[in-house]
């Protein structure tokens, strides 16, 4: 392995290294088996292929600027061309204490899961030399941390994934507002999450991201637990993040717990879908990354490409 391999098998869980011992490799298949050339971004030059024109946006470089449409219509708009450039990310990762819990069946918890994902992401991008920051989130926003594709930068955000998750809540409808005001246009903006958060939360900053061209990925991440309620005894439960106790017959709310989470997971579905984004939802009985390369390789078949 040289100098420049980064061992982050810590991010991992144990049964995707029992078969590739080192993230270095698992990255190496996920690059190539779907995420590599996946993406295509606006690129200025004699011997791009044109793609289409779109209205102008603050941050866009004037040189894109198509004067003729102008001319004839006194509005901005730039014109896109195709041909591989770097790719921005920027991903935000839940720090609420409720991204701790596992149950019993589990073998990991929400957070290493979660984690496993950002990691897998950054490497990733940072094999293809693209650009990319993590934002970790927690009860109040916190400053935005623009992304580059160093390797000091990438061992800046790896160090982030070793906090544990301890924050009272998650601001992050309020944290995204606050960073969608630094974004690059075409940033593509990933959120990783349990999303105990209101989907109408998130209209007035997606539409925002949008506004920049911005393409938004919800990646909801749940305790098999939560997705399928298994639970038969009646039993003690405790809200990790406020500490509030209730006692639960599970038979008597299991249907209306399930019909509860179902409109929830459909509002995010449609928050993302409804803005040209996308909703993926990975439970923990699943290997985290054999889940992300699922979902990037039917992305990859239905013909989306990052811009």
């Amino acid at each position: 392995m040289d100098s420049n391999s980064i061992p982050i098998s810590e991010f991992l869980d144990i049964e995707l290294l029992a078969r590739l011992p080192e993230l270095e490799l698992k990255a190496r298949y996920l690059v190539s088996g779907c995420y590599s050339g996946m993406h295509k971004s606006p690129f200025r030059g004699n011997n791009a292929e044109f793609k289409e024109h779109r209205k102008y946006i603050h941050g866009d470089s004037i040189t894109a600027i198509d004067w003729k449409i102008y001319a004839r219509t006194d509005r901005l708009h730039i014109r896109l061309y195709e041909e591989d450039t770097e790719l921005s990310a920027a991903i935000f990762l839940d720090t609420s204490r409720s991204m701790d819990f596992q149950s019993e069946e589990a073998v990991m918890n929400k957070w290493d899961y979660a984690a496993s994902i950002a990691a897998a992401c950054m490497l990733s991008m940072h094999n293809q030399k693209d650009m990319f920051t993590l934002n970790t989130v927690g009860a109040t926003p916190a400053p935005y941390q623009k992304p580059a594709g160093t390797l000091p930068h990438f061992r800046k955000m790896l160090e982030r994934l070793r906090n544990r998750p301890e924050s009272s809540g998650c601001a992050l409808s309020e944290t995204l507002a606050e960073a969608a005001a630094c974004m690059r246009p075409g940033t593509i903006v990933i959120l990783i999450s349990d999303f105990y958060n209101d989907p109408a939360e998130f209209n007035n900053v997606f539409d925002q991201l949008q506004e920049k061209n911005c393409e938004i990925l919800l990646f909801h991440v749940l305790d098999q637990a939560e997705r399928f309620f298994p639970y038969r005894r009646t039993m003690l439960l405790q809200d990790s993040e406020s500490g509030e106790k209730m006692v639960l017959a599970p038979d008597l709310a299991r249907k209306e717990y399930l019909n509860v989470l179902e409109r929830h997971i459909a509002g995010l579905n449609e928050a993302a879908k409804s803005r040209r984004g996308d909703y993926v939802l990975f439970t923990t009985d699943r290997v985290p990354l054999e889940a992300l390369s699922t979902y990037l390789a039917a992305r990859n078949r239905r013909g989306r490409r990052f811009r």
